[in-house]
């Protein structure tokens, strides 16, 4: 294994989009036409496979010529546009667990104790999850994935309309705002404001594609916990300084070592 000889792989080569090339980009678009028509056509998967497309087209409908198109443009648009903040907010959230052992191991064990080498992972069961819950909010919370233009945090300081907003997260609505502490969205008591938390925007134009990105969050931290043990090359990398952004996290090459573990026998 890679793994065993060199002892260390770099993250962003699973998750960088930059990594998708063009032909891949074309493949991904023809799938999804060819899903959308087999459905439309009267098709239908096995019984328990539905997808959450199948749901939106529950019998062919000849009203609208060109549902095809108009779905595989919107399947397209949700699937890529969750692509790039997920994968940074995946990164910032795995980075924020290297740097804390104990929450590392806290969800390490939590998920290593639910799933086995004959109980796959699936989301179904990782929305059932509490403390990999918790640890996607508070990641999303410190970093989410607009950040720049729509970031929750004033860089500088700054006077809108009059009024000085100082730097950094407002402490009115969180304790110890810079620290990432999942636990304050285990305890129903925690006073910390979470209507503050809106880390997909709100109202009838809030993101599309958060379903398919919290999914893929889910998914990815869970698989990476429950096949790796994970450590910093450099322990001195901090995302808040290290990371440029923009509108949206400069993609940053981050060096992990990582030992491959073995999956528990039951679960």
């Amino acid at each position: 294994m890679l793994i065993d000889k060199f002892g260390f792989l770099w993250i962003p080569k699973f998750l960088d989009p930059a990594h998708l090339s063009s032909v891949a980009l074309k493949q991904y678009v023809s799938l999804a036409g060819h899903d959308i028509t087999q459905l439309t056509g009267g098709h239908r998967r096995a019984e328990g496979t539905n997808t959450f497309v199948s749901q939106t087209i529950p019998y062919k409908n000849d009203k609208y010529p060109r549902l095809v198109e108009q779905m595989s443009s919107n399947v397209t648009g949700l699937i890529y546009a969750s692509f790039e903040t997920s994968e940074s907010s995946t990164r910032a959230i795995l980075c924020a667990l290297m740097r804390d052992p104990v929450r590392y191991r806290t969800l390490q064990q939590e998920i290593r104790s639910t799933f086995s080498a004959s109980k796959p992972i699936t989301d179904s069961q990782l929305l059932g999850l509490p403390y990999l819950t918790a640890c996607i909010d508070e990641g999303l919370r410190l970093w989410p994935g607009l950040n720049g233009q729509f970031t929750s945090r004033v860089s500088t300081g700054a006077v809108v309309d009059g009024v000085y907003v100082p730097p950094g997260r407002h402490p009115r609505y969180w304790h110890e705002p810079d620290t990432f502490k999942p636990e304050r969205w285990l305890d129903p008591k925690n006073p910390d404001e979470k209507r503050a938390f809106r880390p997909f925007s709100i109202g009838p134009r809030s993101c599309p594609g958060r379903q398919i990105a919290l999914q893929k969050l889910r998914l990815t931290i869970a698989k990476f916990m429950f096949l790796f043990d994970m450590q910093f090359v450099n322990p001195h990398f901090e995302w808040d300084r290290d990371v440029p952004s923009g509108l949206l996290w400069s993609s940053v090459e981050v060096m992990v070592r990582m030992s491959l573990l073995e999956p528990p026998e039951e679960a």
